[in-house]
């Protein structure tokens, strides 16, 4: 029964999911190699990015069992964000190299210093947590596709959409504060996190720090400039 629902449901949003003509504008001035494109993802990418999904977080399980469930989650919510349909609340943005979908990222607003949920909940549900600001989360590249700057290009790619389309100043994320190469990673595209190493003053603090699943995650922020409302506003 799930299956069939699910299926029937694909089916259905192939001719309604939302296109963001706006996002594809502020994305398409990122310099990527020939033969390689970044655009917004819809439904017909869903086996890909699950595929790419799974390959990353099937590590932490063991049991066949569990490992199905993971895959059954990870396509229900990724099903539910390509079908969203709110531009400014939720877009996940894909990777592709000879028509090989090879990264991707989510950008969404989320109450500062909070996880984004395994299933997207409407945004008045996610206003009752705070204030909600741009949010980047599962960046994802395939291995044999990594030290070639897509994960680089996908942060610049969210930073802009957040910039040109959203017109917001700021940009969030959680990452492994046990991994010193993610450390390094976010501290070269200028994300700020613990106060005593803070280079400015922010809107949202960065001294958050979630433990999840013996995970460390530490809460950074990029400061940005919001150059459509900075525009509008001259």
């Amino acid at each position: 029964m799930l299956w069939t629902f699910v299926f029937i449901s694909s089916s259905a949003a192939y001719t309604s999911v939302v296109r963001h003509p706006g996002i594809g504008k502020a994305i398409s001035k990122i310099s990527t190699r020939p033969n390689e494109q970044m655009r917004v993802g819809i439904v017909s990418d869903l086996g890909s990015i699950v595929d790419l999904a799974h390959a990353e977080f099937e590590k932490g399980y063991e049991d066949p069992v569990q490992k199905f469930g993971l895959r059954l989650v990870l396509w229900l919510g990724f099903f539910l964000r390509l079908t969203y349909g709110v531009p400014l609340d939720h877009t996940l943005l894909v990777y592709e190299t000879d028509d090989d979908l090879c990264g991707m990222v989510e950008l969404s607003m989320q109450p500062a210093g909070k996880l984004a949920a395994a299933m997207p909940p409407p945004q008045w549900i996610k206003r009752l947590r705070g204030d909600l600001h741009p949010y980047l989360s599962n960046l994802l590249v395939s291995r044999t596709h990594r030290n070639r700057g897509i994960g680089r290009n996908l942060v610049r790619a969210c930073e802009a959409v957040v910039q040109h389309h959203w017109c917001r100043d700021t940009l969030a994320l959680h990452f492994d504060a046990q991994d010193p190469s993610l450390s390094r990673f976010y501290r070269r595209l200028g994300f700020q996190y613990g106060s005593t190493k803070m280079r400015a003053p922010l809107p949202i603090t960065t001294t958050t720090t979630t433990e999840i699943d013996g995970f460390s995650l530490c809460y950074a922020v990029k400061p940005l400039e919001a150059v459509a409302l900075r525009a509008s506003k001259n």
